[in-house]
């Protein structure tokens, strides 16, 4: 039963979430967040929902989550709900959020801060993250 385990628990420690080819520019230090709107953030294990609670639409947004990780071409429909994967959000080094998955190298990334970036001249947009269990994240 160990010999069956080992590679197992080898093949979980060689995932790499780093892709220099996916890299993407860094967080928009300068900027200023403008106001926090009724959009609320789930994180789930390998993506995060956002259902917009507003009857403001966002089409070609880019989506900022821990001033890290960015996905542009986001679009939120009025009142809609989307689903973004973990793996599509990158920072400016290619690295990806560390998703919680059974056989994990690291710690999995939480999910803190969410913002919607409209245009690259308007101030950012605060969602509402909400937090899961503790226990949820081990």
């Amino acid at each position: 039963m160990r010999l069956i385990l080992f590679p197992i628990a080898l093949l979980a420690g060689c995932v790499h979430t780093v892709d220099l080819a996916r890299a993407t520019r860094p967080y928009p230090v300068g900027r200023v967040q403008s106001s926090v709107e009724q959009m609320q953030v789930v994180q789930e294990d390998l993506a995060i929902r956002i259902t917009n609670g507003t009857a403001v639409a966002y089409d070609n947004a880019s989506l900022w989550v821990n001033r890290r990780f960015v996905k542009d071409n986001v679009t939120i429909p009025a009142g809609g709900t989307v689903t973004i994967q973990l793996a599509d959000l990158r920072d400016q080094w290619g690295e990806q959020p560390y998703p919680r998955a059974l056989f994990r190298a690291r710690q999995p990334t939480t999910i803190v801060l969410a913002q919607l970036e409209a245009a690259p001249e308007q101030p950012l947009v605060g969602l509402v993250v909400v937090t899961p269990r503790v226990d949820a994240l081990r």
